[in-house]
């Protein structure tokens, strides 16, 4: 780095007014000094919440095609009539990918 350049990120920092302007300021002139929490406690809990919703719909929608009177419903989304079922693959398709995206932003395994 050259000394034009580390005074320009100096004046940078000194220049915010203190408290979360300049630490902010700070963090950003570096990508080394960027360390914040995981929250992975709180990021398994939500996916545990998330989990056992899916594992509740999952059972529901077996529990709809367990009692499907019409087998053809069953072998085309398009020809399907019941509407329960319909409005369950709805809610489904709104909260899966929130639990994809927390799997992905969680805790992780170490190597």
């Amino acid at each position: 780095m050259t000394l034009v350049v580390a005074m320009t990120y100096i004046f940078a920092v000194e220049s915010r007014r203190s408290g979360y302007p300049r630490l902010s300021a700070f963090i950003a002139s570096d990508k080394n000094f960027a360390l914040f929490r995981r929250f992975g406690e709180l990021h398994a809990r939500i996916l545990l919440h998330k989990q056992d919703e899916l594992i509740a719909m999952e059972q529901r929608l077996q529990d709809l095609d367990a009692e499907e009177k019409t087998p053809y419903n069953l072998n085309s989304r398009r020809e399907d009539k019941n509407l329960a079922r319909k409005a369950l693959l709805a809610e489904v398709e709104a909260k899966l990918p929130a639990y994809g995206i927390g799997i992905g932003s969680g805790p992780k395994e170490e190597a």
